[in-house]
């Protein structure tokens, strides 16, 4: 970050005077405790410029501590998941694996890409494989994570049946989940939730793996339900310098106020997100 300040003078600039430019700048789920968004706040308060939050919640995260992170589940939570695996365990064997090799692998992506487009994604089109540059771009991404040792690529199998699959990408001491997909026949078994805590078994057996970002959206209770710790995340406006942004920023809270008052007028409540790596 030693041209940070630097690069985000030259990008304010460049909106503030060019005719391509913006009055306003939305910064989009930057983390509340990430050096972009202290580069951002720095740059804001030397450079006198008007910020406005627009959106802040918190998702799920998992940081390893000195205990185990199923051990900071609930009682009341593991007994439950333990159930569920039992009541599973009933139809068929149940088994846990990682693709290790690249023919698992590429009998994980197309378990995945089946999995993810029966339900209800498929059903409304916009699974993966509903489009072909996306199952093209998913797979190579996968494939390639795979070749770098950045991936993990989970599995739970009912008598040898896959019923939920998910993947997260690694890098250096942390990682990402990306994806998840799960057997809607099973749903009353709790696959998906089964296999984050496999997850977090793996997690454990990887002492150079420190923390994974859910990459939820604030919607996801489920999630949060199972890894204990939270990061923030804000949605940021930032003024340029160009008219009219600065009576835009200085009206925002009077147009929220409005927003919010109609709303409750009419009896209307805020969507709930769609979003969340178990809903997948």
């Amino acid at each position: 970050m030693d041209f940070g300040q630097g690069v985000l003078q030259a990008l304010f600039d460049w909106l503030g005077r060019d005719r391509s430019g913006s009055p306003l700048v939305e910064c989009g789920r930057i983390t509340g405790d990430g050096p972009v968004y202290h580069l951002l706040l720095e740059h804001v308060h030397e450079q006198h410029r008007g910020i406005s939050l627009l959106e802040a919640h918190t998702r799920a995260f998992l940081r390893r501590g000195d205990g185990s992170l199923i051990e900071q589940l609930s009682g009341d939570k593991r007994r439950k998941l333990r159930r569920a695996e039992q009541r599973l365990a009933k139809v068929g064997a149940v088994g846990y694996a990682e693709a290790q090799n690249l023919a698992e692998l590429e009998t994980w992506l197309t378990d995945f890409l089946s999995l993810e487009a029966s339900g209800w994604k498929g059903h409304a089109g916009t699974a993966l494989s509903c489009r072909e540059r996306d199952r093209q771009f998913f797979v190579e991404v996968v494939r390639a994570a795979f070749q770098q040792r950045r991936l993990m690529a989970l599995r739970l199998t009912v008598a040898g049946r896959p019923v939920a699959q998910l993947c997260n990408f690694l890098v250096n001491e942390g990682s990402f989940a990306f994806k998840v997909a799960f057997d809607q026949s099973f749903a009353r078994y709790s696959p998906g939730a089964l296999l984050e805590l496999e997850n977090l078994r793996q997690v454990e057996a990887r002492p150079g793996l420190h923390w994974m970002d859910s990459c939820t959206d604030a919607g996801d209770t489920l999630i949060k339900q199972l890894w204990s710790d939270r990061r923030i995340m804000q949605t940021l406006l930032i003024e340029t310098g160009r008219a009219p942004g600065p009576l835009v920023l200085a009206c925002l809270p009077l147009w929220r106020w409005l927003r919010r008052s109609v709303r409750t007028v009419l009896g209307l409540r805020n969507p709930a997100s769609a979003g969340g790596r178990l809903q997948t």
